[in-house]
């Protein structure tokens, strides 16, 4: 197997596992693999663009970040929960706007970047607090119980920081790669 084709199989993956019959009609009953695709229909996408085309698009940030937000908004989230046309629509831009985002923040600055990340952390973390605290604050209807959504919000902020945790370490491994190199110099 090539380097090339053992890059495709993580985002490959990614994309089967959440997008089959047999997910799809558990996303209509359980909001967990439901969320779980917006991550890895969006981060499938980034990599594999990031990866296979090095062109710099400069704004597709931009539709990226529109894309995420929109998905997350309660209307459109909760009708996407309960409508196959619109699941199907969700989850294309979905893995669009990371693959939009592919073409243009790893060429961005590290404090565009931090501020990106950060900003997704941040906004994350506000909708899985809300999702524990009271998730009719959320919308008056919620496709999913609420005590459903409690154990989202949880799984939200376990996954935010085994992705925070995999940044800093691919960060200070980075950091630590540049100094042993200046040290050699």
């Amino acid at each position: 197997m090539t380097s090339m084709s053992k890059k495709a199989f993580v985002p490959l993956f990614l994309v089967l596992l959440f997008v089959n019959p047999w997910v799809e009609a558990l996303d209509f009953r359980n909001p967990l693999p439901f969320m779980f695709s917006h991550y890895a229909l969006f981060i499938s996408g980034f990599l594999f663009s990031s990866w296979y085309f090095k062109k710099t698009i400069k704004w597709a940030w931009v539709f990226s970040v529109f894309v995420a937000a929109l998905w997350h908004t309660p209307y459109f989230f909760s009708v996407s929960a309960t409508n196959l046309v619109y699941r199907a629509l969700e989850e294309s831009t979905l893995f669009l706007g990371g693959f939009s985002a592919g073409f243009s923040v790893p060429s961005k600055s590290g404090v565009f970047k931090a501020t990106l990340f950060g900003l997704w952390v941040l906004s994350d973390t506000v909708l899985s607090v809300i999702f524990l605290v009271n998730p009719k604050l959320y919308t008056d209807y919620p496709p999913y119980s609420p005590s459903e959504l409690q154990i989202v919000g949880v799984a939200m902020i376990l996954f935010m920081n085994v992705i925070v945790a995999i940044v800093i370490y691919l960060y200070t491994k980075s950091v630590y790669a540049t100094l042993g190199e200046k040290a050699i110099d």
